[in-house]
């Protein structure tokens, strides 16, 4: 263990402790982790110690607890589910999106924020029309420079 610094966070899965080094960092709570590489592999346990752990500052340790404490605690009996008014899914009423038709839970209207709008073409296509009519021309023009020279120039 690094000097001066104490473990917040350990698990036996690497994912979960990057995933709390990224909480801390996020929050201005310097982390680091150790033991990255021990995870287990098919059950095997390595002799040592197989636990990736999230070590702070020794002076952070309560505020990097209360912080985790905070973002994983979840009461599962205060959240409702929502029909979704498009698609009759059920959904969490936390999230804005149906998970099933990303349609808008309030409204029920079909989720566009990545899709192009109604008669607009995606910025892409006419780009890839251009280039492909260009390779077209290209073949075109090879072709008839070939037979040209098959039949015409070897006479």
């Amino acid at each position: 263990m690094k000097n001066g610094y104490s473990i917040v966070y350990s698990s036996l899965n690497s994912a979960d402790a990057h995933m709390v080094k990224f909480l801390l960092d996020n929050n201005g709570i310097e982390a680091i982790i150790e033991n990255d590489g021990m995870t287990p592999v098919f059950g095997m346990v390595p002799r040592v110690d197989p636990e990736t752990s999230v070590l702070v500052r020794a002076d952070r340790l309560h505020e990097a607890e209360a912080l985790i404490e905070q973002s994983t605690s979840v009461d599962i009996y205060s959240v409702r589910m929502a029909k979704c008014a498009r698609c009759g899914e059920m959904v969490c009423d936390l999230y804005d999106l149906c998970w099933n038709c990303r349609a808008d839970m309030k409204t029920g209207e079909p989720y566009r924020g990545d899709q192009p709008k109604q008669n607009e073409a995606p910025p892409h296509t006419a780009r890839f029309s251009a280039i492909l009519y260009v390779m077209l021309i290209i073949a075109l023009a090879g072709a008839i420079a070939f037979f040209l020279y098959r039949y015409l120039g070897s006479g």
